[in-house]
């Protein structure tokens, strides 16, 4: 498989026994070696639920003052964003933009941007906007009555006199 395997989530070793041949019709003997993994860092404080464009401190302990640190934010297995090159000096506040969509199944990947060897992933957490939809197309709603009662609204006699006959 390799010396060096990246550790993640659902990793899986597959193998085509077809190189022993077709005949072969022995015993096969397997080992599987790993390390105990130690993380880097250990994340000490991170909300359950974050909110859009909301600062939110993140605390960690761990790692060396030389240490900078990338956070990736990833939804499912697949990168929303980075927060790049951050001092590893135990916390840092963390804005979640506006364009990432609200959802659940998010974590946090921190890693070493010296040593991609060392990464460190926080629980999953949920993302809300900071104001829910409900209440934003509710606004929308009573501006856009109040806009068509104000609208509908006779406003009397025009001003405006009737247009002479021309002169010849």
């Amino acid at each position: 498989v390799g010396l060096e395997v990246a550790p993640g989530r659902n990793r899986k070793i597959v193998w085509d026994a077809k190189e022993l041949g077709e005949g072969y019709d022995g015993n096969v003997a397997l080992e599987v070696r790993g390390r105990l993994y130690i993380p880097f860092v250990r994340i000490e404080k991170l909300q359950k639920v974050l909110k859009r464009g909301v600062a939110y401190q993140a605390t960690w302990n761990g790692g060396t003052a030389q240490n900078i640190l990338n956070f990736d934010l990833y939804r499912g297995e697949e990168k929303v964003t980075t927060f790049p090159n951050i001092a590893n000096v135990g916390h840092t506040a963390l804005i979640i933009p506006t364009h990432v969509k609200p959802g659940d199944d998010y974590r946090l990947q921190i890693t070493d941007s010296r040593n991609r060897d060392q990464i460190v992933f926080t629980d999953v957490f949920r993302i809300k906007r900071r104001v829910p939809l409900g209440l934003k197309l509710g606004v929308v709603g009573i501006l856009g009555g109040a806009g068509y009662y104000f609208a509908s609204q006779s406003t009397g006699p025009s001003d405006i006199p009737e247009p002479g006959t021309p002169k010849k």
